[in-house]
């Protein structure tokens, strides 16, 4: 099953798991181009894209990071 998301809520792709993310970028310099960036959620490009673009983008690894370590927690 497949889901296509356009969302600026960083806690979806990031708390989701996301296994294909995209980035577009516009660019208007001398030539006026998209730049388009993707890559799974683990890219470390794709996370910081994340976190300058995305609303709530640093706070969502953070919560991701705390979910991870309540999962070892259990894990023991």
């Amino acid at each position: 099953m497949q889901f296509i998301f356009a969302t600026h809520n960083a806690n979806i792709p990031v708390l989701g798991d996301s296994e294909m993310l995209v980035a577009c970028q516009y660019s208007a310099t001398d030539k006026v181009e998209i730049v388009v960036e993707s890559g799974s959620i683990d890219n470390r490009n794709i996370q910081e894209k994340i976190i300058q673009i995305m609303e709530g983008g640093k706070e969502a690894f953070d919560r991701r990071k705390s979910i991870y370590k309540i999962w070892e927690a259990g894990a023991k």
